[in-house]
């Protein structure tokens, strides 16, 4: 009877436990969870020592485009390994469609160990759009990833802010020299 007793409260107890844990479980970090790093930084993962980086931004009235070189490591990366990068905007991170039309045509090449290829990825979204944004590039299962105000950041390259000095004609102001 005495063993019976303890036998369910220990069994109330396990379930109280695991009815209290399992939103922490759930909402834990997956533990090899890519770093999410602000867009202009070169990325780079120890174990295969390949690094990514976004080198270019471009823009239209209606797409957003990205330049991303994928240098090897010392084992170099198989094409079929580089997958489109993912890219998100919003608070609510919409998926930005792809744009085959302005992107590079896949790559099915060999980047040979310590070389790099640039590949060209085209999204059907205007660039004021993401703030912010995140964009994910893949080498298999290795994720890259850079969030934040994007659009700021490409702002500032396609539009960078005048010097007030070049405003400033720099003539004789009518003074005569001779």
């Amino acid at each position: 009877m005495r063993f019976g007793r303890t036998a369910r409260r220990a069994v109330t107890a396990a379930a109280a436990l695991l009815v209290f844990a399992a939103p922490a479980t759930a909402l834990a970090p997956v533990a090899n969870a890519a770093e999410v790093y602000p867009l202009g930084t070169e990325i780079r993962t120890e174990a295969s020592e390949n690094t990514v980086a976004v080198t270019e931004y471009a823009a239209g009235q209606d797409y957003t485009t990205f330049r991303i070189q994928y240098s090897a490591g010392p084992e170099g990366i198989e094409g079929r390994r580089l997958t489109r990068p993912e890219l998100t905007y919003g608070p609510s991170g919409i998926p930005a469609a792809a744009d085959h039309a302005n992107s590079s045509d896949p790559f099915t090449g060999f980047v040979a160990p310590n070389t790099s290829v640039t590949l060209k990825w085209a999204y059907k979204v205007n660039f004021e759009s993401l703030s912010p944004g995140t964009l994910t590039a893949f080498i298999e299962d290795e994720e890259y990833v850079w969030s934040g105000d994007m659009a700021g950041r490409i702002a500032d390259q396609l539009f960078p802010p005048r010097n007030p000095l070049d405003l400033i004609h720099w003539g004789s102001f009518g003074i005569d020299w001779s």
